[in-house]
């Protein structure tokens, strides 16, 4: 092609003289003309108006270099910081300040990660219809870093990217695949997109360019995994088999197809969760997995600067563990709380499927749509804690709140208060405490978690996560309800216990019953069961 053959000897005649660059100008309404100058390096920089009248008096002033990086020489982002390179769409969103690039914007990443644009940027932009708006892109545009590679470089990319892709039809085609192509050119793995089709072949494009495509959420979590990488690996979950870690970048479409309610808005709970995940220093999102990998639950937890903790995402899916899994995901909610000092929690998730009654005992009532559970550090007299039921505290979206009106009084067991309100602890109840030794083993299936991660397999989780148990005993000394129970943990039958001859777990006593074992099992064979010297009881029961 003639036009080719005389830019390729312009290039190479400026590059002879050490000229800096190439510049041209060129009437807006060429659009033949543009996408030669686009096809060769030349990127728009700025307009004006020509000689033309109407709709023809648009120049577009082009420019390309001509001291290009040589084979050796690539732009290659601040080896200081996690380089990416962001598509027009990203550009547009940042400039607008769209939610969707919210999650670009934090604070903590102005010094761990370097945002860039290419050359095709401004191709794209110069498409707008409106002239002011193509300017003040233009600016915006002008606050990134540019790409740019070698054009033998460059084109050897492309070849690649086209031949691994569909063929490109429209000129939006035709530029991801230029800025896909910049990127990769560059050494920079990591390009920034929200173009659903293009993410469409994000796998293969990792798989055979060693390139990530993100979306900007996406991106933010692959930061926050790289910088503290040990937070993400997988931990077993009570000491089960079952496994939990914080949702990495590669979870997120998963997610979303998992736990979506069946009744909830696509684009609402994609909402709810980007924002949870972009949230990296305030909010932690974490994925359940069984033994197989298949996602269990996810739940989220928000720290909030007045003392709260609030959990705007807690979904479990339906399966044979779903009730014993939703008891244990609470219980890690309130201890992870705890560590926080949290004064209350809060659950707005209004498509949790947790019974009432579930939700109840641990200790969270309803309140105008939310789930509240209030916390107390202090170990003091019965008497003071029923005091705090007449003070008021404040929970958002229902103003100042008598404690007593959240939590509903009960007289069946003085530690009601105490479960309520828990961490906090009733110094004189007046309940009896029973000291019962529990073999290693069964301290390891049911409550010693630290126990549990010595062993290979690790704790059952129909066991570990069931927070209501029966134990069967056939001693003649007389228990009462309701009390507590110390467990102690005794020698075991083989190996040395890290947790032999510690307490490990003090648990409620909340009900007594008495019968022969056949009579009980029945009643309570909904619940997991220890036992002493069952087979004694039984002969006696005979």
């Amino acid at each position: 092609m003639l036009t080719q053959r005389l830019l390729d000897q312009l290039k190479a005649k400026c590059i002879e003289q050490q000229y800096s660059g190439i510049s041209l100008n060129c009437r807006h309404d060429y659009g033949a003309a543009k996408k030669v100058w686009a096809n060769n390096g030349f990127y728009p920089v700025r307009e004006k108006n020509g000689r033309g009248k109407g709709d023809y008096q648009v120049v577009t002033w082009w420019w390309a270099n001509s001291s290009a990086p040589s084979l050796f020489e690539s732009y290659e982002g601040n080896p200081e910081k996690i380089n990416g390179v962001i598509d027009v769409n990203t550009l547009i969103n940042l400039k607008e300040n769209d939610i969707s690039t919210a999650a670009l914007t934090g604070d903590w990443l102005v010094n761990e990660i370097e945002l860039s644009i290419t050359k095709e940027t401004y191709v794209e932009l110069l498409r707008h219809e409106e002239a002011l708006v193509r300017e003040e892109s233009r600016t915006f545009a002008g606050r990134f870093p540019m790409v740019e590679a070698n054009d033998e470089i460059f084109d050897e990319k492309l070849k690649e990217l086209e031949a691994i892709l569909p063929l490109a039809i429209t000129p939006q085609d035709k530029s991801d695949r230029r800025q896909l192509a910049y990127t990769y050119s560059a050494n920079i793995e990591v390009f920034i997109t929200s173009d659903v089709d293009l993410l469409s072949f994000a796998d293969l494009v990792r798989e055979k360019c060693g390139m990530h495509m993100f979306k900007p959420e996406e991106f933010v979590l692959h930061v926050d995994e790289t910088l503290r990488e040990s937070m993400y690996r997988p931990a077993r979950f009570a000491g089960t088999r079952v496994s939990m870690n914080k949702i990495a970048s590669l979870d997120l479409n998963l997610a979303q197809t998992q736990f979506r309610h069946n009744q909830e808005r696509k684009s609402t709970f994609t909402r709810l969760l980007r924002a949870a995940v972009s949230d990296v220093h305030n909010t932690e999102v974490y994925l359940i997995r069984d033994g197989s990998s298949q996602l269990l639950g996810m739940f989220s937890m928000s720290s909030i600067a007045d003392k709260e903790c609030v959990v705007r995402i807690l979904r479990i899916n339906a399966g044979s563990l779903s009730f014993t899994l939703a008891a244990q995901v609470l219980d890690s909610i309130i201890k992870k709380a705890i560590v926080l000092m949290v004064e209350q929690v809060r659950i707005v998730d209004s498509y949790a499927e947790i019974s009432h009654q579930l939700l109840s005992t641990f200790g969270f009532y309803l309140i105008n749509n939310q789930y509240v559970k209030l916390c107390d550090y202090t170990a003091r007299s019965l008497q003071k804690l029923k005091n705090i039921m007449d003070k008021k505290v404040h929970i958002k979206g229902s103003g100042e709140v008598l404690v007593k009106e959240l939590i509903p009084c009960s007289t069946a067991s003085p530690l009601w208060l105490e479960k309520a309100l828990s961490p906090a602890k009733a110094l004189d109840a007046d309940v009896p405490i029973y000291v019962i030794p529990i073999k290693p083993h069964w301290a390891m299936e049911l409550f010693d978690h630290r126990l549990a991660l010595e062993d290979l397999f690790g704790s059952k989780p129909e066991l570990a996560f069931s927070y209501e148990n029966a134990y069967y005993t056939a001693t003649k000394q007389i228990i009462q309800a309701p009390g507590r129970i110390v467990w102690y943990v005794s020698k075991g039958s083989s190996t040395k216990s890290s947790s032999y001859g510690k307490i490990r777990a003090i648990s409620y006593l909340d009900e007594v019953t008495f019968g022969c074992p056949k009579e009980l099992f029945k009643k309570y064979r909904r619940l997991m069961f220890l036992w002493d010297l069952w087979p004694g009881y039984a002969s006696a029961c005979r």
